[in-house]
């Protein structure tokens, strides 16, 4: 989540379809479509070049076991003391990611966060540094834009803490045929996609058709019930 180009057209066009349509647009695209996936923020600085951006190192996988080293076969005099074993940590995969994120939650608070990670985007450049994924962010601007007394207000989509690092995640009822192949999301795709992203009166990320009787699809996973939340921002844009 950063607040682009790609953001206002979205708060945009939201808008302008309540003040002119008279009916709610309906999606021409399905969120299995997005390649989302938990990770965990395991070092953050502030972008040199930008003061509003923040620089990410994101964990997308579990944090393997470490190797051992072998020592070499002891002679006859060392052969009754026991030498440990090394250990050497095994590389984790992990992402870049920068987000507009200084002006809402502080650094320390995001360091070491769990996060949602929409991972088949084009990667592209901030003020020169390489941003490979986005982060999934609720915010409240939408409800500002109708009342000036309401304070801009951004929360990070929180993943269940009963699932690994690296979980695909999908929108319940919408489970990618392959969840290891995605394709590259073009950004006009993302924009309209994530027009439908929002959170529910209990705070739960959906995809919401605005179908009439059809319950909204509930972000999760296929390894048990539990979903995605964000704090407090009910009834908010998710993007």
């Amino acid at each position: 989540m950063i607040y682009n180009n790609a953001s206002r057209i979205i708060r945009t066009g939201l808008l302008n379809s309540v003040r002119f349509n008279s009916t709610i647009p309906k999606p021409s695209l399905s969120p299995a479509l997005i390649d989302l996936r938990i990770g965990k923020i395991i070092n953050i600085e502030r972008h040199e070049n930008a003061d509003k951006l923040y620089v990410s190192q994101i964990q997308v996988e579990p944090t393997p076991a470490p190797t051992q080293t072998q020592t070499p076969n002891p002679t006859e005099q060392e052969s009754t003391v026991t030498k440990p074993e090394k250990q050497t940590p095994a590389p984790t995969k992990t992402v870049q990611v920068c987000s507009g994120l200084v002006d809402f939650i502080p650094q320390s608070e995001l360091l070491n966060s769990r996060v949602v990670l929409v991972m088949n985007l084009k990667p592209s450049k901030m003020r020169g540094v390489k941003s490979e994924a986005m982060l999934l962010a609720a915010s409240n601007d939408s409800q500002v834009a109708h009342d000036d007394a309401v304070k801009v207000k951004v929360e990070l989509v929180n993943p269940p803490s009963s699932l690994p690092l690296g979980q695909q995640l999908f929108f319940k009822g919408y489970k990618p045929v392959d969840l290891t192949s995605f394709k590259r999301l073009k950004s006009s795709k993302w924009v309209e996609l994530a027009s439908f992203l929002k959170t529910d009166g209990d705070g739960r990320v959906i995809f919401d058709e605005n179908s009439d009787g059809k319950p909204s699809a509930v972000l999760g996973s296929d390894l048990n019930d539990d979903v995605c939340v964000v704090k407090s921002l009910k009834n908010c844009q998710v993007r």
